[in-house]
């Protein structure tokens, strides 16, 4: 009963949400002399939305860039998981690679894309590539932040009893650092949700970054802000499925919708 109550005030939360950003867009649309060109009203860019959703365009543009995005976050987050426990553990590591990361970490994911686009070219491997690269580095810093303030008197204990090892890295370092590690997760999701987009962008034939660039070619406007929205809609959808995964899979770590 408890959790019918939970899911019924978070359904209403949204839709007040989502009722309170129409009736501004509405207000603004309408008494702030902006050119209806633009800056459509709900109304237009929702028959925009259907204009898109006919025929399955929009639900092929989606699954083409969830897919690349999902490529991404599986081989980015493995790697930057990877890393992040190598680097937190084994210090001449830690000494080798931290500053490097730390130095491409200061580099916006974005500003590669031309740089892959020339030396890849516009096929599947530079998305992929690009959206690999947004998500490692959120994962990377947050496995090797939670592996080095892993409390050392459990290390110690679990030394003395006789662990070492991969033993020791599965009893004790990664529960321990598993909340931050989930959260390194959390980031990529979006991280990698707007480098897919930029790369659909600079050179593709499906996906919602190219329906958005096509519409900004034509400027329809409307279109623009439908494939925003939905955009938005995903990234929303991807965070909720993901903070109730963790909380099923993992129910003592707890992570929040709001902890966004």
């Amino acid at each position: 009963m408890l959790k019918i109550r939970q899911s019924i005030f978070h359904v209403g939360q949204m839709l007040a949400h989502f009722i309170i950003v129409v009736c501004l867009w509405t207000f603004i649309c309408h008494f702030s002399g902006i050119n209806a060109a633009l800056l459509p009203t709900p109304e237009q860019v929702g028959n925009a939305l259907v204009e898109l959703c006919r025929g399955g365009i929009l639900l092929n543009d989606v699954s083409w860039s969830v897919r690349r995005a999902g490529f991404g976050l599986i081989i980015g987050g493995t790697t930057g998981l990877l890393m992040g426990l190598l680097t937190g553990r084994i210090k001449s590591l830690n000494w080798l690679f931290t500053p490097v990361f730390n130095g491409f970490r200061a580099m916006p994911p974005v500003a590669i894309v031309p740089l892959v686009v020339v030396w890849a070219g516009l096929g599947e491997p530079a998305k992929v590539f690009i959206t690999s690269w947004a998500a490692f580095f959120p994962v990377w810093l947050n496995t090797h932040a939670g592996v080095t303030s892993v409390d050392k008197v459990l290390i110690w204990a679990a030394r003395s009893l006789g662990a070492k090892g991969v033993r020791l890295l599965f009893a004790i370092t990664l529960p321990a650092s598993l909340p931050q590690i989930l959260i390194g997760f959390r980031l990529a999701i979006s991280s990698v949700l707007i480098c897919v987009i930029v790369a659909e962008m600079t050179g593709a034939y499906v996906g919602l970054g190219y329906r958005l660039n096509s519409a900004y070619l034509v400027f329809r406007v409307d279109r623009m802000l439908a494939c925003l929205v939905v955009l938005a809609l995903l990234g929303i959808v991807s965070d909720r499925l993901f903070v109730k995964m963790t909380n099923r899979v993992f129910p003592w770590i707890r992570l929040t919708h709001e902890s966004r």
